[in-house]
């Protein structure tokens, strides 16, 4: 790499937290956004990845911060798109949040439509095959979905498995083998 495309990246770099405020918060995005423009694999004239790889992408959240983070390579097979993704889902270190409210009229419905559009994200975003329960319970509880009785009423799901029940201890979710390509439709739906 030489000097002038070096250049090109710090100034893309700069242009990329130019909206950021917080000097720290800036900093560290600006290092973060830069680290991947230095080392990403070369695109292709669509914007494509060369390579199949699962390296380090950046995207932004809610705020228009970069984040570095793992994408699935399931997405690609998937007919849903990073813009409908972020719609839905914003990432937070390494969890997990909604941007849309799951609604339906029965708690234990909403309550297996929020496991099922929760796990799905968890995958295709954060690369994560199980989720605690906790981190369901935490989506749920920022949506004020009642969480009373929520791993009798997910259990039903035909999506999901669960293991690690029992008093006193934190369950872990998981989607069935095949359970993507079932859910995407519903997610979609979700975007805005």
């Amino acid at each position: 790499m030489d000097s002038q495309e070096i250049k090109k990246k710090i100034a893309l770099a700069f242009e990329a937290v130019n909206a950021v405020q917080d000097k720290e918060l800036k900093a560290t995005a600006f290092g973060v956004v830069l680290r991947f423009l230095l080392t990403a694999p070369s695109l292709n004239q669509s914007g494509r990845r060369t390579s199949d790889s699962n390296e380090d992408t950046v995207r932004e959240n809610s705020a228009g911060i970069a984040l570095v983070g793992k994408v699935s390579p399931v997405l690609n097979s998937l007919s849903i798109t990073q813009e409908q993704l972020s719609e839905i889902y914003e990432v937070d270190g390494d969890n997990l949040k909604l941007r849309v409210k799951i609604d339906d009229v029965k708690s234990s419905e909403q309550q297996r439509k929020l496991a099922n559009v929760v796990l799905f994200g968890y995958k295709i975003i954060l690369d994560l095959k199980e989720v605690t329960g906790s981190k369901l319970l935490s989506v749920a509880k920022d949506w004020d979905i009642p969480t009373d009785h929520f791993v009798k009423n997910v259990k039903s799901s035909e999506y999901l498995q669960i293991r690690n029940v029992g008093k006193g201890k934190d369950p872990i979710f998981s989607l069935k083998p095949g359970a993507l390509t079932k859910l995407v439709e519903s997610v979609k739906t979700l975007a805005v």
